[in-house]
């Protein structure tokens, strides 16, 4: 996967000035003004999880802008007119509650961005995933959590070794 570096088409990639002035690449930062780079990354990594381009999307695709795939349906009471014209896109401005926090969004694989705005994945795109295929899976514990845990195994049986 790569991404353009030539806002502008003129045939030269631009320089980090001029991407920065169009692109919000700081996460932890708002995207006030600029297009969030991180939204459009997430966008095209859940494209490249076949969303939109894969025998299993396709499968679940029944013409109209209708989607039968089981998750989708059962979140959303229905599966008509869900997909956007390309049929590869959730429709544009349809919502859903992010994963991170509830609060309502469009969903990620809605085929528009937004400037000044941040898409976290929702409920509905992960519905689509389940849909063609993929499970969830609970993350592996942060590095951090296992050496605070490790310490304190250690320093329990040091302590129990002293007495």
């Amino acid at each position: 996967m790569w991404f353009d570096r030539d806002t502008n088409n003129d045939g030269v990639a631009d320089t980090d000035a001029i991407l920065n002035n169009s692109w919000q690449f700081d996460y932890n930062q708002s995207p006030v003004g600029k297009n969030d780079f991180y939204s459009v990354a997430l966008h095209e990594i859940l494209h490249a999880l076949g969303f939109g381009a894969s025998d299993s999307w396709q499968a679940h695709v029944t013409g109209g802008h209708s989607w039968n795939g089981s998750q989708v349906v059962g979140l959303l009471g229905t599966g008509t007119n869900v997909l956007g014209v390309d049929d590869a896109h959730i429709a544009e401005g349809l919502m859903s509650a992010r994963l991170s926090d509830g609060g309502g969004q469009e969903a990620v694989m809605d085929p528009s961005l937004t400037v000044g705005t941040r898409k976290t994945l929702t409920w509905l795109d992960l519905a689509f995933l389940r849909d063609i295929g993929w499970q969830t899976v609970v993350p592996e514990p942060s590095s951090w959590l296992l050496a605070v845990c490790g310490a304190a195994i250690v320093f329990a049986c040091c302590k129990r070794c002293k007495s």
